[in-house]
């Protein structure tokens, strides 16, 4: 859902609203992991080896002009991601750093270019309930990644770009720097951008952003443990600074919006703490390759791998003036996030942990009308139920909706916003749309 627009951008960034290191809160696991044998060591029970010690051997390109103390800087943080992570640089990714406006601008332009068209996506999440009828939503992000992102990795070049405002690096931006390390460090051994962009142009977007959540989870971890290792002296200028940003831009952004961005970071560190509890960066690097990735997997680390997506059919759809916009799935976080905008934390949670698998249909019709058809699996019949009795409360506490009634077994609410829950024991089939005729039309055809 969400993740459509964001699921390549959200992984450059640190965003900076929502990565605040709570160092009491971290458990440092067993850093050592296996590499494959066609690569070069990088730690012997725990201990770095084979890495070069001198300061010039480790300037990254585009570092070339920074001062010496900054040079010495970005050294130091190569090696201590490297430590940290288990895993050596098979070459140093270029760094380019940038003023605070030149980065806000290349940001900008860089998020602008990847978001595509989004009046669809606008239409769809103003009818949920999500976002004001009025916001324009490529504003909306944009200018929130343009004042909340702190530091990015470019998959498609290997390097990363960091804003930085002196002639050294505060204790923010190195930490800013460890995660974006950690980043191209994990990309040249496990190759994630790769898989990442397989799929998102495969709209597998529920699997993208569970991928995600793995990506951000292991550089958040990594930068967790950076922090911690700090003396109080330098933690404490570090928190000075996290307290100083300006977060005017995330704080009056929708919640649905902050709830989607911080999901990766917030719920990625949980889920990577987890792995690295059963197995340290073994499990982790494993987890890369695991395949059949779901959103369910990461919000309960002891689903992933086991509990797999159900495939899930969902019936062509034609409605006259209207044109699909994708197919995807929906996806357990789907459902927290739109479930969470208006219900109770246990409702949700209680709603929403027992999906098995879904595939919706989301239509346009160009202009403000947008159409929702959406099919769900349960693990249960009382998960398909749990998951009716939530979807009937949004809608009556969300939509614009006046009339509530039962047609052929289905509820249904009428009004300005228009939707339809049928439940057949696990299976859940939800409608939601904005034009009354284009409503009967989807129910016709999924009663037939």
């Amino acid at each position: 859902m969400f993740f459509r627009l964001l699921i390549f951008v959200v992984l450059l960034g640190v965003l900076v609203g929502c990565d605040v290191v709570e160092p009491s809160d971290v458990s440092v696991a067993d850093p050592v992991a296996s590499v494959p044998e066609s690569e070069s060591p990088a730690t012997t029970g725990g201990e770095t080896v084979d890495t070069v010690a001198d300061v010039g051997s480790r300037i990254p390109p585009g570092a070339e002009g920074l001062s010496p103390a900054m040079q010495e800087d970005l050294a130091e943080l190569i090696s201590e991601t490297e430590d940290i992570r288990g895993l050596p640089f098979e070459s140093l990714p270029t760094v380019e750093l940038l003023n605070p406006e030149a980065f806000r601008q290349r940001v900008r332009a860089l998020v602008d270019e990847e978001l595509g068209e989004v009046v669809a996506d606008e239409a769809l999440y103003a009818l949920l309930g999500l976002i004001p009828d009025d916001l324009d939503l490529r504003s909306a992000i944009l200018e929130l990644y343009g004042d909340e992102v702190a530091g990015f990795y470019d998959g498609e070049t290997g390097s990363l770009v960091v804003a930085t405002r002196n002639q050294e690096f505060s204790e923010m931006e190195r930490a800013t720097l460890v995660h974006e390390l950690t980043h191209a460090l994990t990309d040249q051994h496990l190759d994630f951008d790769t898989t990442n962009r397989e799929l998102v142009d495969t709209k597998q977007f529920d699997a993208a952003a569970a991928y995600l959540t793995l990506i951000e989870g292991d550089a958040v971890n990594v930068e967790y443990d950076y922090v911690a290792s700090l003396p109080q002296n330098r933690l404490d200028l570090y928190y000075e600074e996290i307290m100083a940003v300006d977060t005017a831009a995330w704080d009056d952004a929708p919640t649905y919006l902050r709830d989607a961005l911080s999901f990766p970071y917030i719920q990625g560190e949980v889920f990577v703490r987890d792995l690295l509890g059963t197995g340290g960066y073994q499990a982790v690097n494993d987890a890369y390759a695991a395949g059949n990735f779901s959103t369910e997997q990461v919000i309960r680390t002891r689903d992933f791998g086991r509990d797999l997506p159900k495939q899930v059919d969902v019936v062509d759809l034609t409605v006259p003036g209207y044109n699909e916009v994708t197919t995807s799935t929906w996806g357990e976080l789907g459902f927290r996030l739109l479930l969470n905008q208006f219900l109770g934390e246990e409702v949700v949670a209680r709603a929403a942990e027992g999906w098995g698998g879904d595939t919706y249909r989301q239509l346009h019709d160009g202009g403000g009308e947008a159409l929702l058809l959406l099919e769900y699996r349960g693990d249960t019949n009382r998960d398909g139920a749990e998951l009716a009795e939530a979807l009937a409360a949004y809608a009556a506490d969300g939509l614009d909706t006046e009339d509530q009634g039962e047609e052929e077994g289905a509820t249904v609410f009428r009004g300005e916003d228009n939707l339809w829950i049928q439940r057949d024991g696990a299976r859940v089939t939800l409608i939601v749309a904005s034009s009354p005729s284009a409503f009967d039309r989807v129910i016709s055809v999924v009663s037939e």
